[in-house]
């Protein structure tokens, strides 16, 4: 079968526990003198599965061209990310560094055979 996502409000509950993390950056900004300040969250699924609030905020900043863009780079990045945590999960090797920390014993998608 096909892999699904969570349960279906799985990305609302995402979305609530983001804001209520960043509840306290309100406050800052205020208090910086920005009168106008509030959280939204950019919500996507661990299988690339975005939040429709994402799409109400992204198209008053994003020209509909780099929505497009930006759309399959999260649904890149989130398989990427999933697909790491998989691996590491599974062989105890970290899968991910810094641009000047690549690494050591990154397993490679010719290493995956010997988990079947």
């Amino acid at each position: 079968g096909q892999p699904e996502e969570n349960p279906p409000n799985h990305l609302v509950r995402a979305r609530l526990n983001k804001t209520q993390k960043y509840k306290p950056l309100l406050s800052y900004f205020n208090d910086k003198g920005y009168s106008s300040v509030e959280i939204v969250p950019i919500v996507v699924g661990a299988l690339g599965a975005r939040d429709p609030e994402n799409e109400k905020f992204l198209r008053k900043i994003c020209t509909a061209s780099y929505l497009k863009l930006m759309r399959k780079l999260c649904v890149s990045d989130s398989i990427m990310w999933s697909r790491d945590i998989y691996i590491q999960h599974r062989t105890g090797k970290k899968q991910y560094g810094g641009p000047q920390d690549p690494s050591p014993g990154v397993v490679q998608d010719t290493d995956l055979e010997e988990l079947d």
